[in-house]
């Protein structure tokens, strides 16, 4: 009912046109993303996700030309506005009595009335000059601005009155419409379940199809609006910052209605049949990322258009999740069988984007990690290192298989390396007296553990590990005619570690372990040794 309403009013505010026959509207469109908005501000996340949607979904089913998407990421004001002029241009190009279209997309942060792109800013009054200088006859911003960090972050990080783009209803804005993702007195936000922003994600979502409420095969303004504002409101009631109010700016005077994209087009599409209903999630296995959301009834299918590739159809019920995997080829349609939806039991409310295969929904998403570490290995009795043991260097090779055994638990393999050269040695003897040496020693350990692994934060990682690992450790004795010595035992140990990523793929961390050592000298012996060290790890996946 909320959508129908809002669709009403939107299309009340538009006098009835004809609208332009398909093709025959010059497109050209202008997408904006920068991470950062200057020193007082975080740098944001998924800006380039955000642009790389848009941009796919305009050029795929939007009858914008690739070359006439023009994109600019994390550039300065003054490159932006060059884009400007090159649309502009691009828009000149066609015949000056055809209808032309010109789409502006934003995403970042926006504070005190200006875009932040990086160091450099651009007030809302020039990207408003900016946008009316391409002449287009019809003109179209969509601005989503700020960001949000940790599961749901303020956009901007930065408490402050937010900026509406508003537009007056004069002859010089004629055809044209703005629409925002939040309204004057909030802050935009975003989900790292979905790896983008509320709107965005739903906006694109509606773009795709779902947001298509007439089933006519064509997604217009208004009812992309509709889609994008009723899905944003339900998913941030409970958020940190609160309830989101998409606005718009609709002045469509004699225009009609605008068809933005035709998902209704032969593409490779899912369909989700009449019978079906719920909230489904649609994730995309190459890009790991969710390319669509809705909430559907059971009075009509949704076609929702993809590209062709892998895909996981997921729907969450009450006390169970059904998923199936689909596989669309080059304009092929793959309807949802309810009865190949597999149900499965889970413990917590699964993040969107983690939804990959059945095993990863059971027991998360198996990382591998390959890791080096350099430290120093040490017993802790100063007479057994005097005596026997001296500290040594040490270099470990590890592998991990994150979430092997279950969500956190994962196992470990490594394969360790030491030496100290030229240790000097001293051994009391009752009947010798002092004796002392100097020896060379080695190492070798092969060790598996298991490994709890959880967040802290989205830059901090924490472990704790439990270790069953193989010793062998070999002295050669120097300037005495003394045998090498040489033994191998088992040595049962625990650990802690902590690791800071990066980047994406890069992780730097400290990493520290206490075992127990069993060994004969002329009697048992059993003795605690720690060792650690400082660890660089590459994260295959």
């Amino acid at each position: 009912m909320t959508r129908w309403l809002l669709g009403s009013m939107l299309l009340a505010l538009v006098v009835a046109g004809a609208s332009p026959a398909r093709g025959a509207q010059r497109r050209v469109a202008l997408l904006v993303a920068h991470p950062k908005g200057g020193d007082d501000l975080v740098p944001l996340r998924y800006t380039a996700n955000d642009l790389e949607r848009m941009r796919e979904v305009l050029t795929s089913l939007g009858d914008f030309a690739k070359e006439d998407v023009l994109v600019s990421y994390a550039e300065s004001a003054d490159a932006v506005a060059r884009r400007f002029d090159a649309a502009a241009k691009k828009l000149e190009n066609g015949s000056p009595e055809a209808p032309s279209l010109f789409l502006f997309y934003y995403s970042g942060h926006t504070k005190d009335g200006e875009l932040r792109l990086g160091s450099s800013r651009l007030g809302l009054g020039e990207l408003k000059r900016l946008i009316e200088g391409t002449k287009a006859s019809l003109r179209v911003a969509l601005v989503d601005s700020c960001r949000a960090g940790a599961i749901t972050r303020l956009k901007g990080a930065v408490k402050g009155e937010p900026v509406a783009l508003a537009i007056e209803d004069t002859a010089a804005q004629l055809g044209q419409v703005v629409i925002t993702a939040s309204s004057d007195n909030e802050d935009a936000q975003e989900s790292d379940d979905i790896q983008g922003s509320y709107f965005t994600h739903f906006l694109t979502s509606a773009l795709r199809g779902a947001g298509d409420d007439d089933h006519d095969g064509a997604v217009t303004l208004s009812e992309a609006y509709s889609f994008a504002y009723a899905n944003t409101v339900s998913n941030t009631v409970g958020t940190k910052g609160g309830i989101q109010h998409p606005t718009y700016r609709f002045d469509l005077r004699g225009a009609g209605d605008v068809v933005v994209t035709r998902p209704g087009q032969p593409t490779a599409a899912i369909i989700l049949p009449k019978a079906l209903a719920g909230r489904f999630v649609l994730f995309d296995l190459g890009r790991k990322v969710v390319v669509a959301e809705l909430e559907k009834e059971d009075d009509a299918p949704v076609r929702v258009a993809l590209a062709p590739g892998k895909y996981v159809v997921k729907k969450r019920e009450r006390d169970s999740l059904r998923v199936q995997r689909v596989t669309l080829g080059a304009k092929q349609e793959v309807t949802v069988d309810p009865t190949k939806m597999e149900k499965l039991a889970f413990a917590d409310d699964y993040a969107k984007g983690a939804v990959v295969t059945t095993e990863e929904i059971r027991y998360g998403r198996l990382g591998v990690r390959l890791s080096l570490s350099a430290g120093a290995q040490a017993f802790l009795s100063a007479p057994v290192r005097d005596a026997y043991f001296p500290a040594l260097g040490l270099f470990e090779l590890t592998l991990d298989l994150d979430n092997a055994l279950r969500r956190h638990l994962g196992v470990r393999l490594d394969l360790g390396l030491g030496g100290a050269s030229d240790r000097p040695l001293v051994v009391s003897d009752p009947y010798l007296g002092e004796q002392r040496y100097t020896v060379n020693v080695s190492e070798v350990t092969l060790g598996s553990a298991l490994v709890y692994r959880f967040v802290l934060t989205e830059w901090l990682n924490v472990g704790l590990s439990s270790r069953m690992g193989l010793i062998s450790v070999s002295r050669a004795f120097k300037g005495v005619d003394l045998p090498k010595q040489s033994f191998s035992t088992i040595t049962p140990g625990l650990g802690a570690e902590m690791d800071l990523r990066l980047t994406s793929w890069l992780q730097l961390g400290v990493r520290t372990r206490i075992h127990y050592i069993f060994f004969n000298v002329d009697e048992p012996m059993s003795l605690a040794y720690i060792d650690g060290g400082l660890v660089m790890t590459a994260v295959l996946r």
